[in-house]
């Protein structure tokens, strides 16, 4: 999320991600927040 100035910060959760993606889950987080409960939908795993 962000990178490109638009957001002050933000809280990343609940979010369930599959494994067919072309680029990681998280990036560009300098002041957000990215919780444990983010995690792959096949296992359950934290997403990072």
């Amino acid at each position: 999320g962000g990178g490109r100035g638009e957001v002050d910060s933000a809280v990343y959760s609940a979010n369930r991600f599959g494994r067919d993606h072309q680029y990681g889950v998280q990036g560009n987080l300098q002041n957000s927040v990215w919780e444990t409960s983010n995690v792959y939908h096949d296992n359950n795993e934290p997403a990072r």
